[in-house]
């Protein structure tokens, strides 16, 4: 399966943390899923804002900045392992900001598309990361992925 997607991550105190979202099943995964065009980046921006809920912008916003990111690519994978400089407090409050808009969205009978395929975000030590409940194909990629971009805090 041809797949695109963005694998967020922040450095808080000297430690690096993924944000993952939290699927309907209760696997952690990153942003992303399968391209409806060969344009890798934009289906990445397109996917990150639907599973985000668009709490971090449109994809044509996220677009220019997935540039600045690095791209691990493998087969029919391609991930943008992208920084955010965020602190802390803020990371809670996008936390809730999500978790509310899972809740309005969730009632909708018409919501916009993919808006629901995440019911959660968490903040996942990279240390700890093996250890937490991961979907098998992002699992499969992390080990592949760290190799090529360690992320030290």
């Amino acid at each position: 399966m041809i797949f695109t997607g963005v694998a967020l991550y922040t450095i808080q105190e000297g430690q690096v943390y993924f944000i993952l979202g939290k699927e309907l099943n209760g696997e952690l995964n990153i942003f992303g899923g399968g391209p409806k065009s060969s344009d890798y980046s934009l289906e990445a921006a397109r996917e990150f804002e639907e599973e985000t809920m668009g709490i971090f912008g449109s994809a044509e916003d996220i677009l220019p900045y997935l540039s600045s990111c690095p791209k691990y690519q493998t087969g029919d994978v391609t991930i943008f392992l992208c920084r955010i400089e965020i602190i802390w407090d803020q990371l809670m409050i996008l936390q809730q900001a999500f978790q509310n808009l899972y809740r309005h969205f969730s009632k909708c009978s018409i919501c916009p598309e993919g808006y629901l395929e995440m019911t959660d975000i968490l903040f996942v030590p990279k240390d700890q990361i093996e250890t937490y409940n991961l979907r098998p194909a992002f699992r499969r990629q992390l080990s592949s992925l760290l190799k090529i971009f360690p992320l030290n805090g």
